[in-house]
């Protein structure tokens, strides 16, 4: 996917790094070149060029780039526009988080 399609806070599909053919669905926490906080290795990470960083939004038990890296943007297969579960909220847009998690109204 193309920069410009691609933010902080997007919830993307991907196929797994370490799984081919098993594709999951996570928020996007860095992007290329910017730097994040690895909780789990306990120290900070660059984001390499043509990579992001993901996470899940339960983070005690996702699967995500604090276990496998980052992933190269090749994987990426699209990006979730809408939400369709739980029902009471179907059709809305997705709300983008800000890194402590707390939900972003700008």
């Amino acid at each position: 996917m193309d920069d410009y399609f691609l933010r902080k806070g997007d919830v993307i599909s991907f196929e797994s790094p370490r799984e081919p053919g098993i594709f999951m669905i996570k928020r996007v926490k860095a992007l290329e070149d910017e730097m994040i906080y690895d909780t789990i290795k306990q120290k900070e990470t660059k984001v390499p060029k043509g990579h992001v960083w993901v996470e899940g939004d339960n983070k005690r038990a996702s699967y995500d780039s604090r276990h496998f890296g980052c992933i190269a943007r090749g994987l990426i297969t699209g990006r979730a526009l809408y939400v369709i579960w739980p029902l009471k909220r179907f059709g809305a847009k997705l709300t983008l988080f800000n890194d402590d998690g707390d939900e972003d109204n700008d």
